[in-house]
């Protein structure tokens, strides 16, 4: 089967599918006022590792998301990774919620302050990476 990412209009779905095992990591953000996002994102990866560096992608169209706007405003986010104990927390994570609404407290997640970066990480996952924005890539 040949497929056109160009005019396939589920070519995400497909691709996200097939690029296996693919790790889910929930990205926390603050804003400048100081209001806490959290946000799933299943397709991350490292892509360096003597000056670690981090890549994301979501498709939003012409909106931006809170994550990105926050991280273009303060520079610091945390990749928090996702294990089975807390995928379903992810998933009620995933859906959209107003501004100003606390994912954290709508997933039954807990706050831990972050040693380097100010917004919070997730208590509950195993692994924190406090992350400072390096640049965004429009693509």
């Amino acid at each position: 089967m040949i497929i056109d990412p160009k005019t396939f209009e589920r070519f995400n779905a497909v691709l996200t599918g097939v690029i296996v095992p693919r790790p889910i990591a929930f990205v926390s953000t603050m804003s400048p006022d100081g209001e806490v996002n959290l946000a799933p994102y299943s397709f991350f990866n490292a892509v360096s590792y003597s000056n670690v560096v981090f890549s994301s992608s979501r498709h939003v169209g012409n909106k931006s998301k809170d994550t990105l706007r926050n991280i273009e405003e303060t520079g610091e986010f945390v990749v928090n990774i996702v294990v089975d104990s807390i995928a379903e927390a992810m998933n009620a994570t995933a859906a959209e919620y107003p501004e100003g609404e606390d994912e954290f407290e709508i997933a039954g997640l807990t706050h831990a302050p972050s040693q380097i970066v100010k917004p919070p990480r997730v208590a509950e996952s195993p692994v924190n990476i406090e992350c400072k924005l390096d640049q965004i890539v429009q693509i």
